[in-house]
């Protein structure tokens, strides 16, 4: 029986499937709770790529490449940059901007999407991204005659024109052509100067003399500059760095060691300085990041969300493999056909030995069984998203969602990978098995106990105990009128224990009772597989359906929204796969007859591996996925 769920409040499956056995001043902000650091500090500082401009956020760095292409590392709540050409680029972990010679662009967190889309240019000359207490951004903008326009709360134009601006968490900041200060919401510095940086609740600036002066808060000393003549200062949230005319490089406030990165020090290393010559310094919340005098940057500091640590040249070319639907199939079955991209053009095709299909709906990677992998793009917005950058190695296990992927090499490494300059969370150092979670990386230790990295929510509530397999679900959810907590923000983790019992964190889903044998993790739901062959699903509200399948199944898959599985045997109908699918939307189409091994959910499309060794897809999506004309015009290959 093929079912799908036409509400939401009825995501509860449960089918028979045989499994395979301070003190601060008067106008400083009002401060939330710290959140619980994972207490992960950088490495020994190495210098990285070479950029033309960089920017830190709280937990998130952006710069703009020698090709002009946009970087970002570290992790945020916000939406990435698509291949965008950009002069300049600033991030913060609610949103992000850029400029360029023929546009700028804004974008807060959206749930929607993960694409940046540019806006016709209004003459603006630099842009800065904000965040603001309801969790959401604002926005200054400088034109090329001095103004500045404002969406933080004094009106639409800020009084006077300006030179400079700049922005924190305690507001905005900018140095009027007069060389005075102007602020909103922070506190503004009296005198003339020539830079500004502002912090969580400090303001710090360069005076006409060169000579460093701040104000606001001074819990960590982060308003106590050294004495010298600097050229370039950054506040973070509780240390600040300054660049002296010799190209020094000077912090002070927290961080001048790394023994204890956790509130209320917050000693994160973020102020031990590496002794060399430096040409921009950026401040984040716990990090540091810097371009030394050839433009190599280097990153230091709190590292939990990789933002401490500098992107590095790519250690593995890309594959050159290719995968996609072959165009003389139908939407009720298309064989999978894989080639290699040459520099005179795609190979023959072939038809591939494929072990495994993993990803989401708008992704699917097809490992081989020689260990090489070929991502898929599809599903509505195809056309505007890149595919995944797979690297040229060979992989013994993977699982991936619509953002990136990870999995064990042969040679026995973790490596995970996205698309060409995205962000993602870091992996946990000597993890046995690695996971993807949203904005997360979910790792299982040797021993069977949990370490995470990524952004803050999945750092919350970990369970304790030993495992056996890890999963990841959901979208994040941007705040709306209403400020949302961590554990509300639509994503969620779980683990399965060696007892065979589901625990969850984060925006969790209610739990089935187990013991399980597998577990698999959805948009708002998890599953647990039983060893008598039933399928438990729930969902955050708990809901039960009871869903009779007469013919046990072999295995079980999801891409978030789809659960399915092989059957053992034919049905009536000589049907060879079932499930499940929590979405409003009927399924597609009727599944091919016959028999398979494997069904796995795709990009959009189900694919299954005939016992034959033939593998296809069939489904609404399926058109996404075509090989293009250039491989179709060529002679098949057989296996390879």
């Amino acid at each position: 029986m093929r079912i799908s769920s036409f509400s939401f409040a009825f995501l509860v499956f449960v089918f028979a499937c045989k499994p395979n056995a301070t003190s601060s001043s008067a106008n400083s902000p009002v401060r939330a709770p710290e959140p619980q650091a994972t207490n992960v500090v950088a490495p020994a500082p190495g210098l990285g790529i070479a950029l033309k401009t960089l920017w830190s956020g709280q937990n998130v760095n952006c710069g703009v490449t020698k090709g002009n292409k946009v970087i970002t590392w570290g992790l945020g709540n916000f939406v990435e940059s698509v291949g965008i050409e950009a002069t300049d680029v600033v991030c913060i972990d609610q949103g992000n901007a850029f400029v360029g010679a023929n546009s700028a662009g804004v974008a807060d967190s959206d749930p929607a999407t993960t694409i940046l889309f540019p806006f016709p240019r209004r003459t603006s000359r630099s842009i800065i991204v904000l965040p603001i207490p309801d969790g959401r951004s604002a926005v200054w903008s400088h034109d090329f005659d001095g103004s500045v326009t404002s969406s933080l709360g004094a009106g639409l134009h800020v009084p006077g024109t300006f030179t400079k601006i700049a922005g924190g968490e305690w507001g905005a900041c900018g140095i009027r052509t007069d060389a005075t200060m102007y602020c909103e919401r922070a506190r503004a510095l009296e005198g003339t100067f020539v830079d500004v940086a502002v912090g969580l609740s400090h303001v710090c600036g360069i005076d006409k003399n060169q000579q460093l002066r701040c104000g606001g808060s001074n819990d960590h000393g982060e308003s106590s500059p050294p004495p010298g003549r600097f050229r370039q200062v950054a506040a973070g949230r509780y240390h600040s760095c300054a660049i002296s005319e010799s190209n020094e490089l000077q912090c002070w406030g927290a961080g001048r060691n790394s023994n204890h990165c956790d509130a209320p020090d917050w000693q994160c290393g973020q102020s031990l300085v590496p002794p060399i010559k430096w040409s921009l310094v950026r401040t984040g919340a716990y990090h540091t990041c810097a371009l030394d005098l050839e433009n190599r940057v280097a990153c230091w500091g709190r590292n939990d969300r990789g933002q401490g640590e500098a992107p590095q040249p790519y250690q593995h070319e890309e594959s050159s493999l290719r995968c996609g639907l072959a165009s003389a199939g139908t939407k009720d079955f298309s064989p999978v056909v894989c080639w290699t991209e040459t520099p005179k053009g795609p190979s023959k095709p072939f038809s591939p030995d494929v072990v495994h299909i993993t990803g989401g709906m708008t992704n699917s990677c097809v490992l081989l069984r020689d260990g090489r992998v070929a991502c898929m793009r599809g599903g509505p917005i195809a056309q505007r998203m890149p595919r995944l950058r797979v690297p040229n190695i060979k992989f013994a296990n993977l699982n991936a969602d619509d953002k990136r992927a990870c999995g064990k090499t042969v040679d026995g490494k973790n490596v995970c990978f996205t698309v060409e300059n995205w962000t993602q969370a870091p992996i946990p150092q000597g993890a046995a098995a690695i996971f993807t979670a949203p904005l997360a990386t979910l790792g299982l230790m040797p021993d069977g106990h949990i370490e995470v990295r990524g952004h803050d929510w999945v750092k919350k509530a970990v369970p304790q105990g030993k495992f056996k397999k890890l999963c990841g679900g959901g979208h994040w959810t941007a705040n709306g009128p209403d400020i949302l907590p961590d554990d509300r923000r639509g994503v969620h983790a779980c683990a399965l224990s060696g007892e065979g019992n589901i625990h969850c964190w984060g925006d969790s889903p209610a739990v089935p009772k187990g013991p399980f044998v597998d577990i698999a993790c959805g948009e708002d739901f998890v599953c647990g597989f039983t060893i008598e062959g039933a399928l438990n699903c729930m969902n955050r509200e708990g809901k039960v359906e009871l869903i009779d399948i007469k013919e046990p199944c072999k295995q079980i898959a999801s891409n978030g929204l789809w659960v399915l599985g092989a059957r053992k045997s034919l049905d009536k109908n000589q049907i060879g796969v079932d499930g499940a699918w929590f979405t409003s939307d009927a399924p597609p189409v009727t599944p091919p007859k016959g028999v398979f091994d494997i069904d796995w959910p795709a990009a959009n499309v189900e694919c299954g591996r005939r016992p034959s060794g033939v593998t296809g897809c069939w489904g609404e999506g399926a058109d996404d996925l075509r090989a293009p004309p250039s491989v179709a015009a060529l002679k098949w290959k057989g296996s390879e």
